[in-house]
């Protein structure tokens, strides 16, 4: 599962913000894992707490929608829990323990 853009799609949606964005994008990658019974790794919803937890957080590149340096250390290699330990930024290793789809 990706995450939001920083402003969300307002070119697709008027008045978007990251917020809404990550709700259509868990919604479909939860709708699509099921149809397929495959597992989604829940990136996007990694973002969205590590942004809950660390107001000001900068996750994304200059175009609001791809990962800075921060953002792509956010994102566990291979989805493994303890992927990130001792990188910089905001330690999601915690997070995936409680981040659930199902």
């Amino acid at each position: 599962m990706t995450w939001g853009y920083r402003n969300g799609d307002p070119g697709n949606y008027p008045g978007d913000t990251f917020t809404e964005m990550q709700r259509r994008l868990v919604e479909g990658y939860s709708e699509l894992g099921a149809e397929l019974s495959a597992p989604v790794a829940p990136v996007g919803l990694a973002w969205e707490e590590a942004l809950r937890r660390e107001r000001g957080l900068d996750l994304w590149a200059g175009d609001g929608e791809h990962p800075n340096t921060a953002g792509s250390l956010q994102s566990p290699d291979g989805a493994e829990p303890d992927s990130n330990r001792g990188r910089p930024g905001c330690d999601l290793a915690g997070l995936w323990a409680v981040i659930r789809l199902d």
